[in-house]
C-alpha cells in the first residue's frame, strides 16, 4: 500500500475548512475542565458572519443566554387547566 503524500491528505478537507485553521489550537486547553469531570465545556465553530459580531466568548454567552430567556417567556405554560 503507497503512502499518502502531503498534497493528498490536504485534498480530504473539507472545502470550507482553510488549510492554516488547523495549526491555530492550542493542545490541552480543555483538558482539566474534562479531567475535572466537568461537562460544561462545549466546543462550537460559528460560522464567519456570527462570528465577526463578537469580539470574545463572553459576548457569545451573553448573546446565547439572551435567546435562552426570550425562548423561556415565549414558550405557554404545561399546567393543567381544571374544569
Amino acid at each position: 500500500m503507497k503512502k499518502r503524500s502531503d498534497d493528498t491528505a490536504k485534498d480530504d478537507l473539507p472545502a470550507e475548512l482553510p488549510t492554516g485553521a488547523l495549526s491555530r489550537g492550542t493542545r490541552g486547553k480543555y483538558h482539566k475542565a474534562y479531567a475535572a469531570g466537568r461537562d460544561t465545556v462545549r466546543m462550537v465553530a460559528l460560522e464567519p458572519d456570527v462570528a465577526g459580531e463578537f469580539s470574545n466568548a463572553a459576548d457569545v454567552n451573553a448573546a446565547l443566554r439572551l435567546v435562552l430567556q426570550i425562548r423561556k417567556v415565549g414558550k405557554p405554560s404545561r399546567r393543567k387547566r381544571s374544569a
